[in-house]
């Protein structure tokens, strides 16, 4: 339908018969040219959406980063955003939303983008292939300067609606302008009388409905999901859930659902402040992909059957012409979320194998500097390297080696991926290799972008894979080159601003399928957007 109506556009003399509606990205990604058929000049991914400035046949103009740029519509279909115009000369697009947040761009004046949510004055759009950040007081819509639509504010009337997973945002009840529901019918013996906040959530289809807060010190506030707000002398009727920091709703259908973040109040006192929140929802054999920021790709599928069970699979797709991607070693011991976090990184997954006292026994080389070398046996052992140029390579190293042709370098356990052909090296059969453990990897493909991969394990998130079914994911995902890093209860991978502490796996360490299992390791894998 969509190319139809270009070819129409262009056979009445108009290119802009559709300007300024917006369209969604239906491929997983989607080359962005300087015309049609031109030099490519970025991705959009999928489930982004952006302005139609106008048409010519089967090809889209919109607006890119600071650029324009044609995308092939028919990977597109239209959406029911509404485009803004930036009024300002040039308006800064930040990482987050608030002043705090790092400038990651500035959109020019006179340029068109689709508002994919909000955050107080702050309005999401998407920009040179990911997520950011734009005040709204410099966007106007194409009718003049009108106020933009109301992002929410939390009440009834007014709900924070939620259309994209995850969801994490940071509120609080203190300044909740209602407090109308004072039980639910979930729990009618707990008292939640104090203010609250109003979230909707149109589900289109179904799944598992995962729900997390995080409080201040001196706060209690409760999570409720509901399916209307009929409410019976203060109370909520129809709440299918309730919990107090965690809540977990298997088996939803389709459908208009509503979460409420209500303060509990003991009759005399009301434990109302600041909080956050984290939404997922999680659909079984279905890819769920998330561009993070320019050059870094976030996918998440869980598996009905893969390798033997069910299984978890995160994969972290970062591009070296893009990105940073590093080791981080200390010395000691850390948990990759607290030190990723503290060093400004966008995302990481543990590294490489370590013995007592946190002391690495593969290869980690950082900025130049050797801080161990490969001496699990007396045989070389295969690693990963980005050189001073930020090429990345694969080679194997010998024992007690630097690896001179590295700037950065990680060791592995076995090879697992050569060549693009499974080569898990060296091999025996013992339970390590055999048996089904949670999981890290790390491959690259042969168009230099490097594949993060953790695999669930040892809890319902996931049954773990052999290392055999482990390099066959590796080259199902596009690796020419992989090696397995450590995994069991370390596998982790961290994302910022991507779950309730950012840690997008289940590590297995306290045996629940959450995301707070994680365990202290020696090094780990960090990748850092650039500037």
């Amino acid at each position: 339908m969509r190319f139809l109506i270009a070819v129409f556009a262009v056979a009445c003399g108009s290119l802009s018969a559709h300007a300024n509606e917006t369209f969604r990205i239906v491929a997983n990604s989607l080359n962005v040219r300087t015309g049609p058929w031109g030099a490519v000049i970025g991705q959009m991914h999928q489930g982004q959406v952006y302005v139609e400035l106008d048409v010519a046949g089967e090809w889209t103009r919109t607006w890119f980063d600071d650029r324009e740029g044609w995308v092939y519509n028919a990977y597109t279909e239209y959406a029911t955003r509404i485009a803004h115009r930036v009024t300002a000369e040039w308006l800064n697009v930040r990482t987050g939303p608030g002043t705090g947040y790092a400038v990651a761009g500035q959109a020019p004046g006179g340029s068109w983008w689709a508002v994919t949510g909000s955050s107080g004055a702050w309005r999401r759009i998407c920009w040179a292939g990911a997520e950011y950040w734009v005040h709204g007081n410099f966007l106007t819509t194409e009718d003049g300067p009108t106020v933009p639509p109301d992002p929410g504010s939390g009440t009834p009337p007014s709900p924070f609606i939620i259309t994209s997973f995850p969801f994490v945002q940071e509120n609080d009840t203190s300044t909740a302008p209602t407090s109308s529901i004072t039980r639910y019918s979930a729990a009618p013996s707990t008292t939640e009388g104090g203010p609250e906040l109003y979230y909707r959530v149109p589900v289109a289809a179904g799944g598992v409905l995962k729900v997390e807060v995080a409080e201040e010190n001196g706060v209690d506030v409760d999570i409720h999901v509901l399916t209307d707000l009929a409410m019976d002398g203060g109370t909520a009727v129809h709440t299918v859930a309730r919990a107090n920091r965690r809540l977990v709703l298997s088996g939803l259908t389709a459908g208009d659902y509503w979460i409420v973040i209500d303060s509990y109040s003991n009759g005399g006192v009301t434990y109302a402040g600041a909080f956050r929140v984290a939404v997922e929802l999680d659909r079984r054999d279905t890819w769920q992909v998330n561009a993070v920021a320019p050059g870094i790709t976030w996918r998440k599928k869980i598996f009905s059957s893969y390798g033997g069970g069910v299984q978890t699979v995160n994969v972290l797709e970062a591009r070296l012409d893009q990105t940073d991607v590093k080791p981080h070693w200390t010395g000691g011991g850390f948990k990759p979320s607290i030190a990723a976090h503290a060093r400004g990184a966008t995302a990481a997954v543990n590294g490489g194998f370590f013995s007592s006292g946190y002391s690495s026994i593969g290869l980690v080389k950082v900025d130049g500097v050797l801080r161990s070398t490969n001496h699990i046996d007396d045989l070389p052992r295969r690693a990963f390297g980005v050189t001073t140029g930020g090429a990345g390579l694969f080679a194997d190293v010998a024992p007690w080696s630097d690896w001179p042709a590295a700037h950065q370098a990680i060791g592995g356990h076995p090879n697992l991926v050569r060549n693009g052909a499974v080569h898990v090296d060296p091999w025996d059969e013992s339970s390590f290799n055999t048996s089904r453990h949670p999981r890290t990897a790390l491959g690259m493909t042969l168009d230099q972008r490097v594949l993060l991969v953790t695999v669930d394990g040892r809890t319902s998130a996931g049954a773990g894979l052999t290392l055999t079914s482990l390099a066959n994911l590796m080259i199902d995902l596009g690796a020419r080159d992989a090696i397995n890093l450590d995994g069991g209860g370390s596998t982790c991978m961290w994302i910022r601003n991507m779950s309730i502490n950012g840690i997008v796996n289940h590590p297995s360490d306290n045996g629940a399928a959450d995301h707070a299992g994680e365990r202290t390791v020696a090094n780990a894998v960090f990748v850092h957007r650039r500037p």
